[in-house]
C-alpha cells in the first residue's frame, strides 16, 4: 500500500488571545477609567515607589477603578492579571483589603495587601464570561475612611482557551494512517474527536480520546486509522468542552492502493482491505457465486477453502487481483 501525502492544510491552530483593557498601565492618565471617581495621574514615587515616570492608579475609601470592557464570548474563561502594592504609609490600612467584581456574577474576589514598603507584585483571578460586555469594578473594603490604599499597574485580561493545540501531523503506519497531535488542556471535562472526510465538508468521527486529568501540561496523542478509504482522505482533530469546540487545521493524504489482497498464494482465507462490493471469478471469468465476502473490522474476508487449486481473480472497484489457490 502506498500513501502520497498532499501539501494541503486548511485553517490554523488555536492560540490564546487577549481582551483589551483600555489604558491598563495608566500611561494615558484617566483614559478608560472614567466610569467612577478615580485617581490615575500620579507616578509611583508619590506613593513611596522609586519611579518618577511610571503612573499607577490608586484604590482607597474615596476612589475606585472601574471600566466597561466589551468583546467577551459567553462561557469562555479569562484571566484578569495586575500588579498591586499597599501604599507604604501609615495612612494606609494594614491589611488593605480590596474587592474585585465583574457584573453578571462573573467575578467576586478579595485581595489583601500587607507589604510594609512599596512593592508591586503580580496577581491574577480567573473568571468565566456571562455577558458579551462586562463592568470591572475594583473597590476598597476599608472599615475606616482613608485616602491611602492600594496601588495598581499593568491590568490586562487574557482569554484562556480550554484547549490549545501545539502540533498536528499525519504519518504512514504500515498499511494505516497515524494521526498525531500535541495539546494542553485547562479543563478536565474536555474530549478530542479524530475526524475523517472524503471531501473536507462532511465529517465522520473515527476515534474519541478523553483528556487526561493532569491538565495544563502538553500531552502527545496518536490514533491509527485502519479503514483508510481510496482517494484523498482529510483529517482533523476537534476538541470540545461543555461550552465550545476547538479544531486543528485540516491535513490530507491520498491512498493510491487501498484494496490490498493477501495472502497470495493462499490455502484458504483471502483478506481484502476494502469496504464495498467484491466479486470472485475463475481464470475464464466465470463468477464464483457461492463465495461471499464477510466484513471483519477493517477488512473483508473470503473463504477459498472449497475451491479447487488454481488461478482466480478478486475484483475490487473494477480492478482484477490475481490470487492463486494452492493445494494442501
Amino acid at each position: 500500500m502506498f500513501f502520497r501525502f498532499l501539501v494541503i492544510t486548511y485553517g490554523c491552530l488555536y492560540t490564546t488571545q487577549a481582551q483589551v483593557i483600555t489604558n491598563g498601565d495608566f500611561s494615558a492618565g484617566e483614559t478608560g477609567w472614567t466610569d467612577c471617581l478615580h485617581e490615575t495621574e500620579h507616578t509611583d514615587i508619590a506613593y513611596g515607589g522609586s519611579s518618577s515616570t511610571n503612573i499607577v492608579g490608586e484604590v482607597d475609601s474615596e476612589v475606585s477603578l472601574c471600566q466597561t470592557i466589551s468583546g467577551f464570548t459567553i462561557g469562555n474563561t479569562y484571566r484578569l492579571s495586575f500588579k498591586s502594592s499597599r501604599r507604604s504609609s501609615d495612612c494606609s490600612p494594614n491589611p488593605a483589603n480590596i474587592n474585585f467584581s465583574i457584573d453578571g456574577g462573573a467575578l467576586n474576589q478579595n485581595l489583601s495587601k500587607t507589604n510594609p514598603t512599596f512593592n508591586l507584585t503580580t496577581s491574577s483571578f480567573e473568571f468565566k464570561a456571562t455577558r458579551a460586555t462586562h463592568q470591572l469594578n475594583i473597590t476598597a473594603l476599608f472599615s475606616e475612611q482613608s485616602t491611602c490604599g492600594v496601588l495598581f499597574d499593568d491590568l490586562s485580561i487574557q482569554l484562556l482557551l480550554p484547549i490549545t493545540f501545539w502540533g498536528f501531523d499525519l504519518s504512514q503506519c504500515d498499511r494505516d494512517i497515524c494521526i498525531q497531535w500535541t495539546a494542553s488542556s485547562s479543563t478536565p471535562n474536555a474530549k478530542y474527536e479524530v475526524q475523517r472526510s472524503h471531501d473536507a465538508i462532511t465529517w465522520e468521527v473515527i476515534s474519541h480520546v478523553v483528556v487526561p486529568l493532569d491538565i495544563n501540561i502538553a500531552q502527545s496523542y496518536e490514533v491509527k486509522d485502519v479503514s483508510v478509504g481510496s482517494g484523498v482522505n482529510y483529517y482533523r482533530v476537534v476538541a470540545s468542552d461543555q461550552y465550545n469546540s476547538y479544531s486543528t487545521g485540516i491535513k490530507s493524504v491520498r491512498n493510491s492502493d487501498v484494496s490490498e489482497v493477501y495472502p497470495n498464494p493462499t490455502q484458504r482465507y483471502v483478506y481484502v482491505r476494502h469496504i464495498g462490493p467484491i466479486k470472485v471469478v475463475d481464470y475464464l471469468g466465470m463468477p464464483i457465486l457461492d463465495l461471499v465476502a464477510v466484513y471483519e473490522e477493517d477488512q473483508s474476508v473470503i473463504d477459498f477453502g472449497q475451491l479447487k487449486p488454481g488461478v482466480y481473480f478478486v475484483i475490487v472497484d473494477q480492478t482484477y487481483h490475481k490470487v492463486v489457490k494452492s493445494g494442501l
